[in-house]
């Protein structure tokens, strides 16, 4: 008999984290250790498409910017509920990287990141 806040239903619940804690313990078993793989280079791959970010702003050749939330490409809030609003003002090309800049700052109602 389970009862909602009874204690038959808390020690079934308790026995089963605990059961379940020793069942996923490592008990001193060795994890094997395994070489990392790098695939020799090979006249099969053939580079296809590449961005190298050689200079101070993104090459909109290569690249589209999508800012707001998504609304305009028909995903609200990208999909998943995000909570940020996506500017060009978080993109920075530099030193052949291009970085994204998350930051809390609120430049639309809803939105406290960009």
């Amino acid at each position: 008999m389970f009862v909602a806040n009874g204690t038959p239903l808390r020690a079934f619940f308790t026995g089963s984290l605990i059961w379940g804690l020793a069942a996923c313990g490592g008990g001193g078993a060795e994890s094997p250790v395994v070489d990392p793989f790098y695939p020799e280079a090979s006249a099969e791959w053939t580079l296809v498409w590449s961005d190298e970010f050689d200079g101070d702003a993104l090459d909109l050749g290569n690249w589209d910017i999508q800012t707001g939330d998504g609304s305009e490409y028909g995903l609200a809030r990208w999909g998943n509920d995000e909570l940020q609003w996506y500017t060009e003002d978080n993109l920075v090309v530099e030193d052949g990287l291009l970085r994204v800049e998350a930051r809390s700052e609120q430049v639309v109602p809803g939105f406290p990141y960009t």
